[in-house]
């Protein structure tokens, strides 16, 4: 069952994670929040108390109390908003205990957003989920004496008590203080004092209390989580207006290091403020505009702050900390840059003015997306200096919610409106979804469920509507991807039901929704990579078995895994066996005698296993006659093969340039002027069994044979072949031993053939092959429609099945006509002087291959890559090809290069994002060219190069010390985890848990001895970390690190003794694949 992810309108949402590491989403099921006064409760104005409530699930259920008593309830869609104004009376003015709490509960995911009015002061709140909540808070009471000044323009400093006595004169001086206990108990409540005695009380549940700031707060914690706001009824009195603030605390487990500050904010009546309960060393800027600043704990107006509009807007901390931008009406906490979100719910409350301030990477601000499309492309977007991000000021319609996201990066979003006085207010948007998706803002991932049970087609459909589900319709190929992902990561097997089926009427295919089938993927459709652990091919005659030069056939073999055993039989006598790590290559010279020149039964198969993968790639040389093949392994091997036999009195006309057409006979006789003019069937049994094969003819009767294990047969081809099927995999050569004889020359051919389930409905022929001694031609046996071309050169033509004549319109291909498509699946050949070679299909091109080239004359790498991300495409390990000059493909969205290639050399190409075909071409001695595709080592593009084994996390259920730990990672050909830097740090967590692991876990970090220093067992420095609040103690309590593997995702780290026992955390590295010796 396959549910897909909606864009927002919104379904259900993924788990959340709560540490320095994460964005933190601020949707969930239960929420407390206060109304504390703004102005006054007894001013003239009316006062609006508004809850914005945003369902992200369909049938979503909500109830809100105050005071205990209910205020609303309903029923909300997926995306639906509903606005609930709250009674008068809501506002706590009182300092002191209340029960005026407001409690929102649902049955599944919201949102909550608060809106206060009274006269012309507003103010808005992104209400957190109580999951989002915490135990403990350090309380910022920076100097307010300068921001009073500064907001007000007269001095009230006499006013000013740091006592925090309860004197009238004093009231409105601080921020007033209001923690709700957030929980269903009573919770104990600790408010610490910087010198005076801590206070402690007892909430009842919901109940909140009020109170009067002063400077001598430091923190405030408690027994069970509680919602802490910072508020003020009239910050803001110049010129005789109001204007209060409100604002919800961060918990200090949400703290962060790194820190961009909007610009758009910086003016001469706003402040910044740094609060942290340890000495922190601050830096901001980047040359030429830096500095750098030690502050104890505490909160401090940091002095730079005006200088950040001259280019000093990122700011970098030593330890977790909040910041805190302070302006006329509004206090706000800026999202630490690890902290940041790929998408965003906007809610504007002005009919005076609104905009969104979004900062996003510089590279990325293409990809922005304002609700179901792009971003005007008018906005303007302003590099922050000394960093890779750059921002922008977007308006917003007034009263309006949207939806902000990005498609591949995550970004911070803030809301700054203006009340009617043009006072701002605001602060960051709602945070829905962490993570980036191309499709929108991700909040119910696919689930794909495969069900034990088998049913009919119909049934299924029925199975998965019962279960809420859909039969999984792979419409695009991201969601193929995905799906292909996940059924790997279960081990399904075996086949099932998708939705898609044909149409009674039209016979066309179409996908359950409705939708035409765009993207397909049936059976032929995936990369055939080109390694394995078990091959068998043959060498046939080049040019004469008694030609005076000496033949030289050999195989190189690759290793694709350290300490890979592999053994090369010929006649079933041991040839040569060895031992190569990953990367490195072996030449293997086979006797004189391994070529097949008889039409007959023979032993003469060349067998290669291995007891892990490789790759196999067999050449041939007798004077200045050379092929090369990719030896496939058995596992892409078939039982049935389309034979192509094309009309070759052209071919011979052609290469030779003399009539020898009344050599050409297709009764298919066995006399020697036949011989060789039709190329020869080469056909192996691949399995360590009897075989039944049988050759069928187009009028004659099909004749059947049987072929002992890895027994071959080569027999003389002619027009009438059109398939042979067997009992079990065979290899099937076409081969002629001298198809060029012109000016004395011999030069032979051999071709492996792709068995009929690896066909493809879309090529792109490569233009460097096109010539006027080169034909085309086209293999099926079903009929035909071939398009090729695009406007305005561009045609079509119908075969019939069976049709092998060279495709007449293949020399038009040099004016753009490269690109060719077919109503059923088929085969793609290139016969030119010296090769015989199976184009690509489009469905089967990789993103990574092996290349040798054999060549002393010239060898060059033909690539087919899309246009867009050529300049991409990697050689070996990770540099570019500068000398690549690429060619647009005429009406197709790829592009081609000619690559020349060093002689006797192996290579990686390989391209990071996206699948692309290889050609190697070669040139003889007598400049003939030979070669076709390369050799396919891994489907899938990734970043890091040709992935041959993912990064794994395996934590053990021992209980051991952290020297034990290490050595057993090591001994598993691992070492302790060392999330060393924030994206490692990522990976590790998200693999965790998936696996739902819990407890505290060993990871690769501990304690100098002598210096007291933390660092990483590779011996780098501790450039990140992620300690738990209090974390690391002194180095006598504990000089190894563990990571707490809490069910709700903190990961948080903790100093601990090397000898106490926990469980080792072990990881293996991601392993890419290289050459250890390119010119072996």
């Amino acid at each position: 069952m396959f549910r897909f992810h909606l864009n927002l309108k919104p379904s259900e949402l993924t788990l959340r994670t709560l540490s320095q590491g994460h964005a933190v989403v601020n949707y969930g099921r239960d929420f407390v929040t206060a109304f504390p006064e703004n102005i006054a409760y007894y001013y003239q104005s009316n006062v609006t108390n508004v809850l914005k409530i945003t369902s992200l699930h369909d049938n979503t259920y909500f109830h809100i109390t105050f005071n205990g008593t209910s205020v609303d309830n309903g029923t909300l869609s997926a995306g639906q908003i509903k606005n609930v104004s709250l009674p008068d009376g809501v506002e706590e003015y009182q300092l002191n205990r209340s029960s005026k709490s407001i409690r929102i509960t649902s049955d599944n995911d919201i949102t909550v957003f608060s809106i206060s009015r009274r006269g012309d002061s507003v103010q808005t709140n992104v209400v957190q989920p109580v999951g989002n909540l915490g135990q403990e808070y350090l309380i910022p009471f920076p100097n307010f004496t300068e921001i009073i000044l500064m907001l007000n323009n007269y001095s009230v400093s006499n006013q000013i008590n740091s006592s925090g006595s309860s004197s009238p004169s004093q009231t409105y001086n601080f921020l007033r203080l209001l923690i709700i206990n957030a929980e269903d108990k009573d919770n104990t409540v600790t408010v610490k004092l910087k010198q005076s005695k801590d206070t402690t009380f007892k909430l009842s549940p919901f109940e909140l209390i009020q109170m009067q700031g002063n400077d001598s707060l430091v923190m405030v914690t408690a027994s069970a989580n509680i919602s802490v706001l910072l508020t003020h009824p009239c910050l803001d009195t110049y010129f005789c207006r109001c204007s209060m603030v409100v604002h919800q605390l961060r918990p200090a487990n949400l703290l962060g290091d790194s820190f961009l500050v909007p610009p758009f904010y910086i003016t001469n009546y706003s402040r910044m403020f740094l609060t942290s309960n340890q000495s922190v060393q601050l830096k901001y800027g980047s040359p030429p505009f830096y500095g750098s600043q030690i502050l104890d704990s505490g909160s401090f107006n940091l002095s730079f702050y005006q200088l950040l509009k001259d280019g000093f807007s990122n700011i970098t901390t030593s330890q977790p900390v909040s910041l805190r931008l302070i302006r006329t009406t509004s206090l706000i906490d800026l999202i630490p840059v690890s902290m940041f979100s790929a998408c965003y719910l906007v809610h504007s409350t002005s009919t005076t003015k609104s905009q969104a301030v979004i900062i996003v990477e510089t590279a990325q601000v293409h990809d922005l997306r304002l609700n179901n499309g792009q971003l005007n492309s008018t906005v303007k977007w302003n590099v922050i200096n000394g960093t890779n991000y750059s921002w922008a000021a977007v308006d917003l319609n007034p009263l309006m919610s949207q939806i902000i996201w990005h498609a591949s990066s995550k970004i911070a979003v803030y809301v700054f409106e203006r009340m009617e006085s043009w006072a701002p207010y605001g602060g960051p948007a709602i945070s829905i979804n962490e993570e980036p998706d191309p499709n929108g803002c991700v909040v119910t991932p696919a689930v794909l469920d495969v069900g034990n049970l088998s049913m009919s087609w119909q049934a299924s459909c029925q199975y998965c509507g019962t279960r809420d589900g859909q039969l999984a319709g792979p419409t695009w190929i991201k969601a193929h991807h995905y799906m292909a992902q996940k059924l790997t990561e279960i081990g399904a097997s075996g086949q099932a039901w998708i939705a898609l089926r044909r149409s009674f009427l039209t016979t066309e295919w179409y996908w359950q929704s409705g939708q035409s089938l765009s993207f397909t993927n049936w059976d032929q459709g995936h990369a055939v990579v080109n390694y394995g652990r078990d091959f068998v091919t043959a060498f046939p005659e080049n040019i004469a078995y008694y030609y005076r030069s000496y033949p030289i056939n050999i195989l190189k073999i690759t290793a694709l895994n350290d300490n890979t055993n592999f053994s090369v039989t010929f006649n079933g006598t041991d040839v040569e066996k060895g031992t190569l790590n990953a990367g490195q290559m072996t030449a293997v010279y086979l006797s004189s005698g391994v070529e097949e020149y008889q039409l007959n039964y023979s032993s003469k198969s060349v067998r290669i296993t291995s007891d892990n993968d490789i790759t196999v790639f067999s050449f041939s040389r007798r004077g200045d006659s050379v092929q090369t093949n990719v030896v496939q392994p058995v596992g892409n091997l078939g039982q049935e093969y389309l034979i192509p036999f094309p009309n070759f009195t052209e071919i011979t006309l052609m290469f030779n340039k003399y009539d020898v057409s009344n050599q050409i006979n297709s009764s298919g006789s066995s006399s020697p002027s036949q011989t060789y003019n039709f190329l020869r069937l080469l056909i192996i049994n691949a399995e360590d069994k009897d075989n039944t094969v049988t050759v069928k003819l187009k009028q004659s009767k099909d004749a059947t044979f049987k072929l002992s294990p890895f027994e071959l047969i080569q027999m003389q081809g002619n027009d009438s072949l059109v398939k042979v099927t067997a009992s079990a995999n065979i290899s099937v050569l076409l081969t002629h031993p001298c198809l060029d004889t012109y000016q004395c020359r011999c030069s032979m051919v051999v071709h492996q053939l792709r068995p009929a389930n690896l066909l493809g409905d879309s090529f792109l022929v490569p233009p460097y092959y096109i010539t006027n001694y080169s034909r085309m031609f086209l293999t099926s046996n079903q009929s035909v429609e071939l398009k090729y071309g695009s406007p305005p050169l561009y045609g079509s033509q119908t075969l019939d099945p069976g049709n092998s004549d060279f495709l007449p319109f293949y020399q038009l291909l040099t004016d753009g006509f490269s690109n060719i498509t077919t109503s059923q699946l088929v085969s793609l050949r290139l016969v030119h002087i010296g090769s015989l070679i199976d184009l690509i299909p489009v469905s089967m091109f990789s993103a990574c291959y092996l290349v040798h080239t054999t060549s002393a004359t010239k060898s060059q790498a033909v690539i087919i890559v899309e246009t867009i991300q050529a300049s991409y495409t990697r050689l070996d390990s990770g540099i570019s090809i500068p000398t690549a000059e690429w060619k647009v493909i005429n009406g197709t969205k790829y592009s081609w290069a000619a690559v020349d290639l060093n002689l006797y050399r192996s290579y990686i190409i390989w391209h990071p994002f996206s699948k692309m075909a290889i050609y190697v071409f070669e040139k003889m001695a007598t400049w003939i060219a030979y070669g076709g595709p390369a050799i396919s080592i891994k489907e899938e593009p990734n970043p890091g190069g040709c992935l041959m084994s993912p990064a794994v996390v395996d934590v053990s259920n021992l209980s051991i010390s952290w020297q034990a730990s290490r050595q057993y990672c090591v001994d598993k050909g691992a070492q302790l985890a060392s999330p060393s830097w924030a994206s490692a740090n990522y990976y590790i967590t998200q693999r965790l848990t998936e696996v739902g692991a819990s407890g505290q876990a060993w990871i690769g970090l501990r304690c100098h001895l002598l210096t007291r220093e933390w660092y990483w067992q590779s011996g780098q420095g501790l450039d990140f970390s992620n300690w738990e609040r209090g974390q690391p103690v002194i180095p006598e309590k504990g000089m190894c690190a563990s990571m707490r593997m809490e069910p709700n995702g903190n990961y948080t780290w903790s100093s601990v003794r090397c000898c106490s026992s926990l469980k080792p955390m072990c990881y293996t590295l991601p392993r890419y694949f290289s050459l250890i010796d390119p010119y072996a």
